[in-house]
Order: structure tokens, then C-alpha cells, then sequence
């Protein structure tokens, strides 16, 4: 990594932007900084508004070049997999035993698995309806052998299989057009929990069976790892926001009151409904509606994390 990156996540209810310096695995945040979306400018991961979501980047990169003196021109960005698809593909390449495989070799058989992962999907998966945003080498080998990396190796036949997540291209064109209102461009692209699988947990913990559940406020991304990597993803469209609307419903609030009412640690002094009346409300009462919304939660990620992990609960 040469230099500051500005990294970015636009969420449904924030965008955070970071600026780090180092290499992955060690990189240091140098400044950092987030801001709330003015309005439900977004939906369950998706960009209602492009004009103010790109307001409120433009709001994290200003800030960021302030406090850094630099230009910021790129960025790297993590999306939520709010409609994802994914797929598995492998490949194998016949290459002899003349020459050790080289990084450039490697590099072409994940790009003709991915290209396969797409095809697996069908035709709304052709390129240019579908944008790969993320995929994980889930096993290597050569001549039958399994191996932790093929560079350097020499043999007759690499193979090579790959995990992609793939999303719409309408939606990510929508995210395209923010960036580019705000002054940017993407430099590279991942996903949500790709991302912080990578930050949250090191190398030598993903031997384990591992659950990561990324809670947003408008989807609850998914990732689960095992023998080294992370083998799957998921993405549950509940989160955040589904316990906003339940107080919304329960209280007769509007949305950003009922939001309010969530962050403010059970009750207070009183919340006004649509009508402007105060309404008195207790943890007793604030719990009592919220338990719905959260079981609704709790049971669609757990049927979607056991649906990635083979039947069993994780450890």
C-alpha cells in the first residue's frame, strides 16, 4: 500500500469514510469520519436518493481532506449485499512440469472461475447485468495435492476453486453515480462482509468454524468461515431499521423518532407521536414492542447461518 487510501462504506443509515496507511493486516487509521444520511436517503443497503447520498459523501470526503491536507480523488468501497448472488466454480490448468506457475498464472484461473460462477447463475447473471463485488479461493492444488498458495510450484495440472458474490448492475450503477457526484471514482470494490471478515478475524482463526453477522440498519450480512477461509456468505434484509419501524408502528411515531426512541437507552421524559402528543414511555414498554421485530431478526439469521453451515450452529 503506497501512501493514505481513502476507504469508504456507504450505509443505509451512515457513510464512513477512513483514511489508512500500511499493508493489510497492520494497516493504521489516520483520520476518520461519519456521517448520518439526511432521511431514509437509502433502504435496505439500496440508494433511494442519489442526490443525497452523494451529498452526504461528499460531506465524509470534504472532511477527510480537511484534516489531511490531501486531494482525495478515489476510493476503495465496501457494498452491502442487498440483492447478492452468489456462486461456486473451479477450474484446472494443464501446465507441466517446465516451469514453476507464476502469480500471473494464478490470477487467470480465478478470473475463469469467476467468469464460470456468472455463468452458473444464468441469464441474469450475463456480463454486463451482473458485477462481481468479492470472491474468496476457497481450496489449491496441484497433481491432486492441496496447497496453501501454487506460486513458486511446479507440476502437470493446477486446480483452483473459487466463492464469487455477484451484484445487479443497476444497483451498483446507483452507488457509481453517488461516487461520482461526490468528486470520486471507485478504485476497487468488495463486499461488506468480505471486508471485515479480513479485518475482524486474522488468518490463523479462520481454521475455525466462525460466524461474522455484519447488523446494519438495513441488512444483516453474513459470513462464515472454516479450514482457513471464508467459505460463505449470506445477506438477511433485516436489521437495524426493522426495529425503528416496529416503535414506529407501536407508538404511532414518525420514522426518526422512533429512531431517536431506539438509540436513547429506553425512555425518557416523553416522545411526541405524529400528533405532537407526548407520549410517556418505559423500558417495560419499549422492550415489549421491540421483541417481535427482534425475533423475527434472530430466527431469519439463524435459518440463514445454518443454511451456510451445512445444518450445524457454528462454533
Amino acid at each position: 500500500m503506497d501512501g493514505p487510501r481513502f476507504c469508504l462504506d456507504v450505509g443505509t443509515r451512515k457513510v464512513c469514510g477512513i483514511l489508512a496507511e500500511g499493508r493489510p493486516g497492520s494497516a493504521r487509521v489516520l483520520h476518520w469520519c461519519v456521517r448520518e444520511h439526511p432521511g431514509r436517503a437509502m433502504r435496505d443497503a439500496q440508494v433511494q436518493s442519489v442526490e443525497r447520498v452523494a451529498a452526504t459523501v461528499a460531506e465524509v470526503k470534504a472532511r477527510l481532506e480537511e484534516a489531511s491536507g490531501a486531494s482525495l480523488q478515489g476510493a476503495h468501497v465496501a457494498v452491502a449485499g442487498g440483492v447478492l448472488a452468489v456462486a461456486r466454480a473451479a477450474v484446472r490448468l494443464r501446465v507441466g512440469h517446465g516451469r514453476p506457475l507464476e502469480r500471473a498464472d494464478v490470477a487467470a484461473m480465478e478470473l475463469q472461475a469467476v467468469r464460470e460462477a456468472r455463468a452458473s447463475l444464468g441469464p441474469a447473471a450475463r456480463p454486463g447485468e451482473a458485477h462481481c463485488v468479492g470472491y474468496s479461493v476457497l481450496e489449491r492444488g496441484l497433481d491432486g495435492r492441496p496447497l496453501a498458495q501454487l506460486e513458486g510450484h511446479r507440476g502437470s495440472e493446477a486446480a483452483l476453486e473459487v466463492l464469487a458474490t455477484f451484484l445487479p448492475r443497476p444497483s451498483l450503477e446507483s452507488l457509481l453515480e453517488v461516487l461520482r457526484r461526490a468528486g470520486l471514482r471507485a478504485e476497487s470494490l468488495t463486499l461488506e462482509p468480505i471486508a471485515a471478515v479480513q479485518f475482524m478475524v486474522p488468518d490463523d482463526l479462520r481454521r475455525l468454524n466462525l460466524a461474522l453477522i455484519d447488523v446494519g440498519a438495513g441488512t444483516s450480512d453474513i459470513a462464515v468461515t472454516r479450514d482457513g477461509r471464508a467459505e460463505a456468505f449470506a445477506m438477511v434484509p433485516l436489521a437495524g431499521d426493522e426495529a425503528t419501524e416496529r416503535l414506529s408502528e407501536a407508538f404511532v411515531l414518525d420514522f426518526a423518532a422512533a429512531e431517536e426512541l431506539k438509540r436513547s437507552a429506553w425512555g425518557g421524559p416523553g416522545v411526541p407521536d405524529i400528533f405532537g402528543n407526548p407520549r410517556p414511555l418505559d423500558a417495560a414498554r419499549i422492550e415489549e414492542a421491540l421483541d417481535p421485530a427482534r425475533r423475527r431478526w434472530a430466527e431469519a439469521c439463524a435459518e440463514a447461518l445454518l443454511g451456510l453451515n451445512r445444518g450445524a450452529a457454528p462454533q
